[in-house]
């Protein structure tokens, strides 16, 4: 009876398993299985948290050992460990995902300029991908929006630049002041979570710019 390592477990709980049987194949059989006793088990998987490969392997292992009282008794107390890891493990990786960052949203200057751009705002949207953050938006508030041509977003600075339409355009620098995942933690009220310098330029000449916060409001 053979279970293969690439369908049973990651690279890295092959090497623990190998250095706890002692072996170098590419495959465990039931008499390696032996060797291995329940708390041995649980070590190699511990730090994977593997529960799928603990599966396989637990009833290969259960498959091909005499039942003794004392058998018994490890297996119940195994299983009952492994209830503890798994409710850990899932509330990590709850809390973890709560936790990611993401501040797309809505964001207004607190102090407004006049005139024509006294609506000015602007909207971020950030997704994860591959580990990096990609980001798009608009510049709202004026007629036509602006959209982002190019944006750069980490958790601590946000920086970007509109397209050009008839000679205007928009860019922004400043820094973040909040972590986390925005909208699940800010109010409908609102909250100042960035920090920054809006400029508006008309054929390349600075014709407006606000140094101050923004006020955060989740996007639709």
């Amino acid at each position: 009876c053979k279970l293969s390592f690439a369908e049973a477990a990651s690279d890295t709980v092959r090497s623990r398993w190998r250095s706890q049987i002692g072996g170098t194949g590419s495959s465990i059989s039931a008499s390696d299985l032996e060797v291995l006793r329940p708390p041995q088990l649980l070590r190699c998987l511990w730090a994977e948290a593997d529960i799928c490969c603990f599966r396989t392997l637990w009833s290969t292992y259960k498959g091909h050992r005499s039942a003794t009282p004392l058998d018994m008794v490890r297996q119940i107390f195994s299983c009952a460990l492994l209830l503890l890891v798994t409710n850990g493990v899932c509330a990590q990786r709850s809390t973890n995902h709560a936790a990611v960052f993401n501040p797309s949203g809505d964001y207004h200057p607190v102090d407004r300029p006049h005139g024509s751009e006294q609506s000015l705002q602007f909207v971020l949207q950030v997704r994860h991908r591959r580990g990096r953050l990609l980001a798009w938006g608009q510049v709202r508030g004026v007629q036509p929006w602006h959209r982002f041509a190019s944006v750069s977003v980490t958790q601590r600075h946000l920086k970007f630049s509109t397209v050009r339409i008839h000679g205007v355009h928009y860019d922004f620098a400043g820094t973040f002041l909040g972590t986390g995942n925005f909208a699940e933690q800010t109010p409908d009220t609102g909250a100042i979570l960035l920090r920054g310098t809006l400029r508006k330029f008309i054929n390349g000449r600075n014709v407006l710019q606000i140094d101050t916060s923004f006020v955060y409001y989740p996007g639709c």
